[in-house]
């Protein structure tokens, strides 16, 4: 009995390593977008996306720069295209898939199917003050 116990149990740990491997993102398919990006739109306002390897959030910002509602996170899984840019969609039942391509180290264009294409721009981490216990 307990050697079909150890069994179960080994086999489930093995099914559970092999179920993230697989949901894992091919071949770093995500690095080149994985961050914060920023979307200016023509009214003042913003949208900030930001990516990390298995999710996509989405922060509206007003023309003040304040947030303006709650964010919207898409689970998502990446697949590099053909031509380069790559194929987010979603997994869970939030979203629709969207395909972005990056054009440099700083510039995305993101575009959502029936959409015109968005260029967003890389926001970099603020590295704070040279000597984080200097006065302020």
């Amino acid at each position: 009995m307990r050697i079909l116990t150890l069994c179960a149990a080994m086999f489930g740990l093995f099914m559970l390593s092999h179920q993230a491997i697989a949901a894992a993102p091919r071949g770093g398919d995500s690095e080149p977008v994985i961050g914060s990006w920023l979307d200016k739109l023509p009214d003042g306002s913003a949208m900030m996306i930001s990516f990390t390897p298995y999710a996509v959030t989405f922060n509206t910002i007003d023309s003040r720069g304040m947030g303006s509602g709650p964010p919207t996170t898409i689970q998502v899984e990446y697949k590099k295209q053909a031509n380069g840019s790559l194929m987010l969609t979603p997994t869970g039942t939030v979203g629709e898939p969207m395909a972005v391509r990056v054009n440099g180290p700083d510039v995305m264009v993101i575009q959502f199917q029936g959409l015109q294409p968005r260029t967003l721009v890389r926001q970099k981490e603020d590295a704070g003050p040279a000597n984080p216990h200097a006065a302020h």
